[in-house]
C-alpha cells in the first residue's frame, strides 16, 4: 500500500490518525500500541503475511540478540548478523539460484534488516541500551511512515519519543504540509519524468540517436530523485503526524560540487550506516592511504550488492567507488580550485552517466547506452528527444527547480521579514499544500498507478 494510493489517503491514513487522536495524550502506551497495529496491518496490506512474518522474524532476533550482547558479549551480534543479512541475501539472490523458486522480496525488507543490524549494534558498542519493552521496540522497527523505504532510523534518535510520540498541533500542521509537497512531487513530477525515462530505455540502447539517450538519461535522473525524496518527504510529514521527528534522508544532491558531497547528500540514512558500521570498523582512514583504497571499494561494492543482485548494480556500486578514489588526490590539485558551478556539472555528469548503469537491464544495454550518448547509436527519429522535452515541459521546469534549494532560500529571506513576508512565510506554505493535496487527487483520480522506484529494494 504505497503512500500514493487512495486506499492509502482515503482509508488507511485518516483511520489511523484520528484514532491515534481519540486516544487521549496522557495514554502513550494505547497511543504507541494503536500505532504499532496500523503499522503491521500496513505491512500486510502492502506486502501479505510474508512481509509480517519476515518483519516480525527480525524484530524478534534482533530484540533477542541486542538483550544478550549487552557488556559486549559478540556471538549474540554475530547470531544477529548472520539471520538478518541471511534472510535479505534469500530473497535478494535466490532467484539466481533457483528458476523454480520465485519469492517476492517483503516490502521494505532492505530497510528494517539495516535498522535492525544497526540498533544490535549500537547496544554491543554501549551506545544505547538495550530496550526492554518489546512493544516499544517493535514500534521502533515497524513505523508504517518510514517501513517501506526508510529513512533508516538510529534507536537513539527515537527512543524518548516512544511509545507515544510527542504530537503537538504546530507539529501536526508541519508534517501534513510536508506530505502534501511530497505527494505531489511524486505525483505531478516524478510519474512523468518516469514516462519519460520508460519510453527511451524501453528501445533497444543501440538505437537511440544521442539527444534522446541524453534526454532519457536526464529524465531517469530527474524521476528517481524526485521519487525517492518524495517518500521521504511524505515519510517525514506522517512522522510529525504521530509526533516523531525522522532525521532528513536527502539534502539537494543535485547541488553537490563533488562525488563525496553528493553521497554526504543523497540517501543520507543509508550512507552514514555504511560509514558507521562497515567503513569506520574496517578501519576507515587510520591505517594508511592503501587500506583506506580497499575499505572504500569495499564499503561501494556492499552498497552495489545492497540495491540489487545483477552486474549492472554492482558495477554502479564500484563506479562511484573509484570515482571517490580517484576523487581524493584530484582535490588537491588545480581540479579542487575550480569555480563550484563547473565542478557542480562535472559531478553531474558522473552521476548521471551512473544513473544509466542503475537503471539498465544489464551491463551489455548499459554499455550500448553509453555509446549511443557518443553519437555511436541511432536508428530512431531523432525528433522523439524534442517530443519528450515539449510534452512535459512543465515537469521538466518544476522537477529542475525541485532539485534545487529555492524554496529554503525563499524561507530564509520570509522568515524575519514583518508585514506581508511574515504572512506569506506563515501561511503560504499551507495554501500552497492544499493547492498541491487537491491537484494530486485530480492526478489520482484520471491517471495510472505508478510504484515507487525504491520499492524494488
Amino acid at each position: 500500500m504505497a503512500f500514493s494510493t487512495m486506499s492509502f489517503l482515503v482509508y488507511f491514513l485518516p483511520a489511523a490518525v484520528i484514532v491515534y487522536y481519540l486516544i487521549p495524550k496522557r495514554f502513550p502506551a494505547l497511543r504507541g500500541a494503536e500505532l504499532l497495529l496500523a503499522s503491521l496491518v500496513f505491512c500486510w496490506v502492502g506486502g501479505g503475511l510474508l512481509c509480517v512474518c519476515t518483519l516480525c522474524l527480525c524484530i524478534l532476533v534482533s530484540y533477542v540478540c541486542a538483550r544478550l550482547a549487552e557488556g559486549k558479549k559478540k556471538p549474540p551480534v554475530i547470531v544477529a548478523a548472520a539471520v538478518l543479512i541471511g534472510a535479505l541475501a534469500f530473497f535478494k539472490y535466490i532467484k539466481h539460484f533457483s528458476g523454480a523458486l520465485a519469492v517476492a522480496m517483503p516490502l521494505g525488507l532492505s530497510f528494517f534488516v539495516f535498522q535492525a543490524l544497526g540498533y544490535v549494534i549500537d547496544v554491543y558498542r554501549g551506545t544505547v541500551p538495550a530496550e526492554r519493552s518489546l512493544p516499544r521496540y517493535a514500534l521502533f522497527m515497524a513505523m508504517f511512515p518510514q517501513l517501506a523505504q526508510g529513512p533508516i532510523l538510529r534507536y537513539a534518535g527515537v527512543a524518548n519519543d516512544l511509545p507515544g510520540g510527542r504530537a503537538t498541533l504546530d507539529g501536526f500542521a508541519a508534517g501534513l504540509t510536508r506530505f502534501c509537497f511530497g505527494l505531489a512531487k511524486k505525483l505531478l513530477l516524478a510519474n512523468a519524468m518516469a514516462k519519460a525515462a520508460d519510453m527511451v530505455f524501453g528501445y533497444e540502447a543501440s538505437l537511440l540517436p544521442a539527444g534522446l539517450a541524453w534526454v532519457g538519461a536526464l529524465a531517469y535522473t530527474l524521476q528517481i530523485y524526485l521519487d525517492f525524496s518524495a517518500y521521504s518527504d511524505m515519510a517525514l510529514g506522517l512522522g510529525r503526524l504521530f509526533g516523531y521527528e525522522f532525521p532528513e534522508n536527502f539534502n539537494y544532491p543535485y547541488a553537490a560540487v563533488s562525488i563525496t558531497d553528493f553521497w554526504r547528500r543523497w540517501h543520507i540514512s543509508l550512507s552514514s550506516w555504511f560509514r558507521d558500521y562497515v567503513y569506520i570498523p574496517l578501519g576507515g582512514n587510520r591505517k594508511g592511504y592503501a587500506r583506506q583504497i580497499v575499505n572504500i571499494l569495499i564499503v561501494w561494492l556492499l552498497t552495489g550488492a545492497w540495491h540489487g543482485s545483477t552486474l549492472n548494480y554492482i558495477a554502479w556500486g564500484l563506479w562511484f567507488g573509484v570515482l571517490i578514489v580517484l576523487e581524493k588526490p584530484l582535490m588537491k590539485t588545480g581540479y579542487g580550485r575550480l569555480p563550484l558551478p563547473v565542478r557542480r556539472i562535472v559531478t553531474m555528469l558522473l552521476v548521471i552517466l551512473g544513473r544509466v548503469l542503475f537503471r539498465s537491464p544489464d551491463l551489455g544495454y548499459a554499455w550500448r547506452y553509453f555509446l549511443s550518448m557518443l553519437g555511436m547509436g541511432g536508428g530512431i527519429e531523432s525528433g522523439a528527444a524534442l517530443y519528450l522535452l515539449l510534452e512535459y515541459w512543465p515537469e521538466w521546469i518544476c522537477g529542475l527547480i525541485a532539485c534545487f534549494p529555492l524554496k529554503r532560500l525563499l524561507e530564509k529571506k520570509l522568515r524575519d521579514r514583518a508585514g506581508l513576508g511574515g504572512i506569506v512565510y506563515t501561511w503560504g506554505p499551507k495554501a500552497a499544500a492544499l493547492l498541491l493535496l487537491a491537484l494530486s487527487y485530480m492526478k489520482l483520480l484520471s491517471g495510472s498507478f505508478q510504484s515507487f522506484i525504491y520499492f524494488q529494494f
